[in-house]
């Protein structure tokens, strides 16, 4: 803008610090530029510690422990640990990481949903494209492939879509198994298809 301008707005909208020198100006930029700083590293802080609350509550989960674990072994063992090798604002910052009961049954909660999510909207062509994606990454070829196990899910033994008639359109395959459950439980029945 035109420095006239920027006077003309400093006077009108701004009267009381118009009279003031350029360092009131240098200081408020620089605190303010502070306060952002902080800000911005309370965000940071706010993230991770989001992130290692669901690593935990995921650690957890994986080794089958009472939600309770969190907030009665793991938190006092991290406050302990930490205080002790890196000091009280250390351990002020990690203490931020939520680990109560509720909490980590709400983030196991949260990320079961997602996984089930995932799981519904997974179709033969992604379970496809994923498997293929694997055998290219590792330089193998459809050629080496002899059979397929399924569980007899539509998206693995569609017609038109499913994981196997993509499978097939590869590489004739010589035979593929698929586990369908009856009343009793699981069963197996092998449905041998030789294909040419």
């Amino acid at each position: 803008m035109v420095s006239s301008k920027l006077k003309r707005h400093l006077n009108t909208r701004h009267p009381f610090v118009s009279q003031k020198d350029m360092a009131y100006f240098s200081r408020l930029l620089k605190r303010q530029s502070k306060a952002a700083i902080k800000m911005v590293k309370r965000v940071l802080v706010a993230d991770t510690a989001l992130e290692a609350s669901f690593r935990v509550a995921e650690l957890i989960a994986k080794k089958m422990k009472p939600h309770k674990t969190g907030e009665e072994i793991i938190g006092p063992a991290r406050n302990i640990i930490v205080e002790t090798m890196l000091g009280k604002e250390a351990q002020d910052q990690i203490s931020k990481v939520p680990l109560s009961n509720k909490t980590i049954s709400r983030r196991i909660s949260e990320m079961s949903t997602d996984i089930n999510e995932e799981v519904t909207t997974t179709t033969g062509e992604d379970i496809f494209a994923s498997v293929n994606s694997y055998l290219t990454q590792h330089g193998l070829s459809w050629n080496y492939c002899c059979g397929i196990c399924t569980d007899g899910a539509p998206s693995m033994i569609g017609k038109y879509k499913g994981f196997i008639t993509r499978a097939l359109k590869e590489k004739s395959i010589y035979n593929y198994n698929s586990l369908l459950p009856t009343q009793r439980g699981v069963s197996s029945q092998d449905m041998w298809r030789r294909v040419d």
